[in-house]
């Protein structure tokens, strides 16, 4: 009974580190670097998977599959996170960071800004 207990404490912290702030933001920037919209949105809330359709009908989003970022750091505060990175694939200065919020048990992005 025991050793049940521990394999399910261990799957538990598994499958709580897959989902993590971080791993969602790696997803999230990874598919919006080669213009996946559709994809994208599998890690955003509504409300901004909307804005990013509605930017994405009236202006292109710039598409770099090149991407490449420096993850800087990561804060979670109860439901809301913030990643830190730096994009080391452009000529911008300074670090981008991704907020995240709890939904649904999921970490989902919906604010990016420098």
């Amino acid at each position: 009974m025991k050793k049940i207990i521990i394999i399910i404490g261990i799957l538990g912290l598994l499958v709580s580190c897959s989902n993590s702030p971080e791993i969602v933001t790696e997803k999230f920037l990874k598919n919006i670097s080669v213009g996946n919209i559709d994809k994208v949105k599998d890690y955003t809330t509504s409300s901004f998977g909307k804005q990013l359709d509605f930017m994405s009908k009236i202006t292109s989003i710039p598409v770099n599959p090149d991407f490449e970022y420096r993850f800087v750091s990561d804060s979670i505060e109860g439901k809301k996170a913030w990643v830190r990175f730096e994009d080391l694939s452009s000529k911008r200065d300074g670090i981008m960071v991704v907020k995240l919020i709890k939904d649904d048990g999921d970490w989902k992005v919906y604010k990016m800004h420098k």
